[in-house]
């Protein structure tokens, strides 16, 4: 019988458990990349981008400003203003704005729930260009935990931003992808992960000893 969600009998994971699953990860990378070695975690890697984050906040301040201008010109004319709406931006991206330390890989993709009609689509995607990223336009397939927390970045006079929390995206990352993430999974594991993140890895019925074991 298969366990259930939550169930009680997953083992807990310790640092040696992790450091033996960065050493061994360190020494047998999968063949299909070419990694480096990071000099501090030993953790192959590619492509690592160091971000400050702070881009998405950015753009959902002047996202606001152009859809309420927009707005201001519809009600002159007499036409339908564009209904409030929000995004919530998952991924990689996500990632990156938590400033949680961890070396990502780069990307020019933004994931990102969204309700927007399509004249603020437009000038989300447009915002996004300028800043030589592009609106991933499948991200509504993107899996979520239905639990996922989301952080509100920006509460405007137009539409709501927010930011799925850092320890959704891994467990979406660990779950959907976990030879393309596991790496990254590794290094958040050594940075001593949060009580929510354990906690979602046993709702999730993840075996993160098992996972250490045979990275």
């Amino acid at each position: 019988m298969g366990r259930k969600m939550g169930d009680a009998r997953l083992e807990p994971i310790s640092k040696d458990d992790v450091e033996i699953g960065i050493n061994r990860y360190a020494r047998f990378p999968p063949a299909i990349h070419r990694f480096s070695l990071n000099s501090v975690l030993h953790i192959p890697i590619i492509s690592v981008a160091e971000f400050e984050g702070g881009m998405i906040r950015e753009i959902f301040k002047e996202l606001d400003s152009e859809i309420f201008n927009i707005n201001k010109e519809l009600r002159k004319s007499g036409t339908l203003e564009i209904a409030r709406f929000y995004i919530k931006v998952l991924g990689q991206i996500a990632l990156i704005e938590a400033k949680i330390g961890l070396h990502l890989v780069a990307t020019l993709d933004v994931d990102a729930y969204a309700n927007f009609d399509w004249l603020a689509k437009k000038a989300f995607i447009a915002l996004l260009a300028k800043r030589g990223q592009m609106f991933d336009e499948l991200s509504s397939e993107i899996w979520m935990p239905e639990d996922t927390q989301y952080e509100l970045v920006h509460k405007g006079d137009t539409f709501d931003g927010y930011i799925a929390r850092h320890e959704f995206v891994l467990l979406s990352k660990r779950l959907k992808a976990p030879f393309k993430n596991k790496g990254l999974i590794l290094e958040y594991l050594s940075k001593n992960p949060t009580v929510l993140f354990t906690e979602l890895c046993q709702r999730h019925n993840v075996d993160l000893k098992g996972f250490v074991r045979n990275a």
